[in-house]
């Protein structure tokens, strides 16, 4: 098990609200002690007070899932101050901290796509 851990604030300073959701972005074979356990389980975190959270979840490279490569998790925040989905490997031995999860690697990307032709322009 590996503790995702996290703190939400406003731009403000304040403590966000709201939740963070953790699912393993497919359905996945975990072998147990027991038969093999198919799971789609998620974890649902309300931010507290402080605008914080913590789980446990199963590693993504964790040797008791059935796969050559790890699993990956979709994290869904959805607080008042960020809506947002990522996908991620959350590996051990932990604890991991939401920020490193969604970190952005390299330059933003922007891309330019075209809509509709607008209006013809006049000059004056």
């Amino acid at each position: 098990m590996v503790t995702v851990t996290g703190t939400f604030l406003l731009a403000d300073g304040s403590p966000d609200t709201g939740t963070v959701r953790l699912a393993v972005a497919s359905p996945a074979v975990l072998r147990d002690a027991d038969p093999a356990l198919v799971t789609a389980t998620k974890v649902v975190c309300e931010l507290d007070d402080t605008g914080a959270i913590t789980a446990q979840v199963v590693a993504s490279d964790d040797p008791g899932w059935a796969t050559e490569d790890p699993v990956p998790y979709l994290l869904r925040i959805r607080t008042a101050g960020l809506r947002a989905d990522y996908h991620a490997l959350i590996t051990g031995p932990g604890p991991v901290d939401v920020a490193d999860l969604v970190a952005l690697d390299g330059p933003i990307q922007v891309v330019a796509v075209p809509g509709p032709p607008g209006p013809p322009a006049t000059w004056a």
